[in-house]
């Protein structure tokens, strides 16, 4: 008896949504002033905390801030001195992939000018160069 010949299908890749690599800009969710990466980078935990810090000092509670980042990667490293082998080694720290366009902070309740002055303190502590939106204008403004 004779069986039909098996026909091989060719297997399927899965592509990647346009969704992720869009070059738009985050659109405001919840406040007017804006702070996002102009590039791609990585921003570690400290960096973040440093952002807040800086943040909040220079807006003196005045307006409501939101976070849009939070660091979920971790980098580990293995001691010099250490042989090869025996696992991974331990957590240095905590970091978290920006993709160009991505905002990093969000305020609200605060007027422009203060806004603008709280967001160019911030962006001396970030590593990458960044750009302040309001709802109104866009301004650019790079750090080094």
């Amino acid at each position: 008896m004779l069986f039909p010949k098996k026909v091989r299908y060719q297997k399927q890749h899965s592509r990647k949504d346009s969704k992720s690599t869009k070059n738009s800009v985050d659109s405001f969710d919840l406040g007017n002033t804006m702070l996002f990466a102009e590039k791609h980078c990585k921003v570690t935990a400290k960096q973040i905390e440093s952002l807040r810090l800086a943040l909040r000092r220079t807006l003196k509670r005045q307006s409501k801030i939101w976070i849009k980042i939070s660091a979920n990667r971790s980098l580990t490293r293995k001691a010099k001195e250490s042989r090869l082998g025996k696992g991974k080694g331990n957590v240095k720290c905590w970091y978290s992939n920006i993709k160009a366009g991505k905002s990093l902070l969000e305020t609200k309740g605060n007027n422009q000018n203060t806004a603008i002055q709280a967001f160019k303190k911030v962006m001396y502590k970030t590593s990458q160069s960044t750009i302040i939106e309001l709802k109104q204008k866009r301004w650019v403004l790079l750090s080094s």
